[in-house]
């Protein structure tokens, strides 16, 4: 941090270096130019009445990704006041005693404490009344440069208003998240009946033009423990590959890697996947935690040799059907062992659906802050809705810092070597609850709805997820006849 820059500008710096939001227009557009360097702030602009009064300010330098624990009540008396006493960021930085006093010299009182992640964190900001409002979990208009985002960088000014789903109009966050659906392979495995290669590759091609960021078509496993996926090469070669869709076929082992490498149509990326608890690992993919990460360098090797991107799947991350609990210290432990492997991204997976939120914030911001990534896309969660919690587990991971998410249309899915296993979070659903939420998916749910639709048909069978049933949110029905008139 520059001596030179002033404490009320430091503090401006800290706002848009930690990517936060600000929903009062006049406040983030001001920050905003700062931080590109559009103007210099040698006033406290644009509060009208409001003068920092700490002599110093020590705040934490800019990161891609920082938690800060911070929650302040402030006593606003007279024009209003703010005082911030400690916060302390995951880091170990402090800001201590920085105070904000309006034109009345009145005392404020504020307690700092709890627990706010990944650009999440209430500020109070006031002068003849409060002109700033709460901003969590969401991210800042941001600088050229900043972050890794496929989808370019947002101006002062934010994204514009943009219409998306079934003839809404939204205002976009302007946090990006990225969807992914896992139905082809993770849905159609455990269904009885063999849905035909046809079939799929029909899918396949409709959910390529919704906005996925990825799709999971098909896994490279034996036929004879996955008779459903059997058609792997064929589900390849058939699908019409749209730019800027990511299709991903599941790997247990380096033969299923080599097998991708020389598929006709091979994918882009490979999944290979491993389970926290050794007992999942052995029912899984029948290896043992040793054999998975010793021929885990050589999976890697053979798929970068390919030309094709390996990521890995930590499975019961959250907890194991056969085992409990998942201990943080041995998902840390795999997470690092991927990353000397030398992967392109990890997913955390809650194979069964025994995860909650608080453990999926606390776990998942764990991992995020031992090991950062500037890439948006790096790290994926992976919920099941077994126990209910799916999308409130969603809602935890963004908490945490997590961009990427697993879904599956219409709720398909499960593991046929996990007891218990039902479906996964449903891909609409979700889509459905954050573009409700503000949040830029990029997804057109009217064509992700269409789909999803057609899903019973394909199956045989009802499906779980809940919009096709009933709807968008703000899907509107005609005045009753008793109303009329």
């Amino acid at each position: 941090m520059s001596g030179s820059m002033s404490p009320f500008e430091s503090f401006w710096r800290f706002i848009v270096d930690s990517q936060a939001v600000i929903f009062t227009p006049t406040l983030r557009e001001s920050a905003t130019r700062l931080a590109w360097g559009e103007s210099s702030l040698s006033s406290p602009m644009p509060w009208p009445s409001a003068t920092i009064s700490a002599s110093t300010l020590s705040l934490p330098t800019s990161s891609r990704r920082f938690s800060v624990k911070l929650i302040a009540w402030a006593h606003i008396l007279g024009s209003a006041s703010l005082t911030w006493m400690t916060t302390r960021t995951f880091c170990g930085a402090a800001v201590e005693g920085a105070g904000f006093a309006g034109s009345a010299a009145a005392t404020g009182k504020a307690a700092a404490s709890a627990r706010a992640t990944s650009n999440a964190f209430t500020i109070f900001m006031a002068s003849s009344r409060v002109v700033g409002i709460v901003g969590a979990g969401a991210l800042f208009p941001r600088r050229p440069g900043a972050g890794n985002s496929p989808e370019g960088e947002y101006g002062p000014d934010g994204p514009a208003p943009a219409t998306r789903g079934e003839g809404r109009e939204v205002e976009l966050h302007p946090m990006r998240l990225y969807i992914n659906d896992v139905a082809v392979r993770d849905g159609f495995q455990m269904e009885k009946a063999f849905v035909p290669t046809a079939t799929k590759i029909g899918l396949i091609d409709e959910l390529s033009r919704t906005g996925l960021h990825k799709i999971e078509v098909t896994s490279f496993v034996s036929p004879k423990a996955v008779p459903a996926l059997a058609d792997a090469n064929e589900v390849l070669a058939g699908i019409e590959r749209v730019p800027g869709v990511v299709y991903v076929a599941l790997v247990p082992n380096v033969r299923g890697v080599q097998n991708a490498a020389a598929a006709p149509g091979k994918p882009d990326e490979v999944n290979g996947v491993m389970s926290a608890s050794e007992t999942h690992n052995r029912a899984n993919i029948n290896r043992t935690h040793e054999q998975s990460l010793s021929e885990l360098p050589t999976m890697v090797r053979v798929a970068h040799d390919a030309g094709i991107r390996i990521t890995m799947s930590l499975s019961t991350t959250f907890g194991c059907p056969f085992e409990g609990r998942v201990s943080e210290a041995a998902v840390l432990r795999f997470v690092e062992a991927f990353l000397r492997a030398g992967v392109d991204g990890i997913s955390l997976a809650d194979t069964t659906g025994m995860a909650n939120p608080r453990q999926v914030e606390d776990l998942t911001a764990h991992v995020l802050d031992r090991f950062p990534t500037t890439d948006d896309t790096f790290y994926t969660l992976h919920f099941h809705n077994t126990r209910g919690m799916g999308l409130a587990n969603v809602i935890a991971g963004i908490e945490a810092g997590v961009r990427s998410f697993d879904g599956s249309i219409a709720g398909l899915g499960g593991c046929p070597f996990a007891p218990g296993a039902t479906g996964n979070i449903c891909t609409e659903d979700m889509v459905n609850m954050l573009q409700d939420m503000g949040y830029d998916t990029g997804v057109d749910l009217a064509r992700l709805l269409a789909a999803a639709r057609r899903m019973p048909g394909i199956v045989g069978h009802d499906t779980p997820g809940q919009v096709a049933k009933a709807g968008v949110s703000l899907e509107l029905h005609p005045l009753p006849d008793s109303l009329k008139g």
